[in-house]
């Protein structure tokens, strides 16, 4: 990190144990290599009382897991929910990290002008996912935190956390129609690419686990340039491929996937604004050459329409 992003952030240590012996060990040894980071207020550690956990020998077998992995997620979840009510007056977004991780070079700032361009359009997201890997990189609103404890908290004993945010968001926002909780979700939940975290450890905190998931997409290089368009209402009569629709091509959170590309009107915008257009294109690439198929364009004073 540089130093204005130094300034700008908060890293919270959570030693998820409830030795004070153990913990006083790690923490000194933290203490001793990040000296600086600790005085100049970048870095702070807590840990949690014993009082706060229940007795894991109590809890139900779920999800057909032996009853080791059953107590190793369900304190994991309260691990959770404790750092998160910790740090939830803490900043303005809450990002959850692991320390066997790497990260590509300037991810506090991407991450940030990410969340603030969604912030600036106006988008009501939940969930901004850096990370395809279970519960790394994932980034919320500190107001929303609250929603992410309760859930945690609550079915403590039943989930891992990360499959959790999904009945969160539905719980949440989506109504009965399928069809459309599954348009919400792509609203809610935005991914960002390429990922910029990448989990490197194999030795889990459970005994005999070992984890060797990576995230595929993490160095890869993006498929679109994220872009702010003007405000407008945008349509297109082709069918999109998937979630590549035509309005989150738009909004800039990914690009528009076709199945068949016709002749036809592909884009139909039409702005709250007037506006004027100069030197304006619109470029169609196939998935397999990823190579320009046709450049077109016709314009019009406040409407744009765009044809194939």
């Amino acid at each position: 990190m540089n130093e204005e992003e130094k300034n700008d952030t908060l890293i919270i240590v959570f030693i998820a144990e409830t030795d004070i012996e153990y913990v006083t060990v790690i923490a000194e040894k933290i203490k001793k290599q990040f000296g600086d980071a600790l005085q100049s207020g970048l870095l702070e550690i807590i840990s949690p009382p014993s009082s706060f956990y229940p007795d894991l020998n109590e809890l139900r077998v779920t999800l057909n897991d032996p009853v080791e992995r059953v107590k190793w997620r369900t304190k994991q979840n309260l691990d959770y929910a404790f750092l998160m009510m910790y740090a939830q007056s803490r900043g303005m977004y809450y990002v959850q990290l692991e320390d066997d991780i790497l990260t590509t070079s300037g991810y506090v700032t991407k991450m940030k002008n990410f969340a603030l361009k969604k912030e600036a359009m106006n988008l009501d997201w939940f969930l901004l996912d850096f990370c395809q890997l279970g519960f790394i990189g994932k980034m919320f609103k500190s107001t929303d935190l609250a929603y992410i404890i309760q859930f945690a908290i609550m079915f403590h004993n039943d989930k891992p956390v990360d499959w959790l945010l999904d009945p969160i968001i539905e719980t949440r926002y989506c109504p009965h129609d399928t069809k459309k909780c599954n348009q919400i979700k792509l609203l809610k939940w935005i991914h960002f690419k390429p990922s910029l975290f990448q989990h490197v450890g194999t030795t889990s905190s459970l005994k005999g686990k070992v984890q060797k998931l990576k995230d595929k997409n993490f160095g890869k290089l993006a498929l679109f340039t994220p872009h702010k368009n003007p405000s407008a209402k945008v349509t297109s009569p082709i069918k999109a491929y998937k979630q590549f629709t035509i309005q989150r091509a738009y909004r800039g959170d990914s690009f528009f996937g076709v199945s068949c590309l016709k002749l036809a009107t592909i884009l139909s915008s039409n702005f709250t604004h007037q506006l004027r257009f100069m030197d304006t294109a619109c470029e169609v690439a196939t998935m397999r050459t990823r190579r320009i198929c046709c450049t077109t364009r016709r314009l019009k004073y406040g409407r744009s329409i765009l044809n194939e």
